[in-house]
């Protein structure tokens, strides 16, 4: 998502364009590393909207993909007392189906953001 939107907000730069993505300017690596990975990825989508369209679809799986991850990642640990259920898409994600669900559904956003930022020549 940062990627898109460094292309989208320096659209107008000739250096971006001649040097798109990471061809040893500090100022981009800047805008990259310190601006835009301290933006948390919820903001990040919320920017990215304001910039491009992006699909209803990929835009609530993207959300279900964050929020599994902040479960994951804030809220639990792999304790065995611990009986909060980790639901994605309203299953337990350790169920065999729900988690090939998934990986199917995090491919697809995957491509959809890789394809945007056009870092790629598919």
């Amino acid at each position: 998502m940062s990627i898109i939107i460094m292309d989208r907000i320096l659209k107008d730069s000739e250096s971006w364009r001649q040097i798109k993505y990471f061809g040893g300017t500090k100022r981009f690596y800047i805008l990259y590393d310190e601006i835009l990975g301290r933006i948390p990825t919820f903001r990040k989508l919320t920017i990215l909207k304001q910039l491009t369209r992006i699909p209803k679809k990929i835009e609530n799986t993207t959300l279900k993909i964050f929020n599994l991850r902040n479960v994951l990642s804030h809220t639990f640990s792999f304790d065995y007392k611990n009986t909060r259920k980790i639901l994605y898409d309203g299953v337990s994600i350790f169920d065999i189906n729900n988690f090939k669900k998934y990986f199917d559904d995090s491919l697809e956003v995957k491509r959809f953001f890789i394809r945007s930022s056009k870092v790629l020549h598919t």
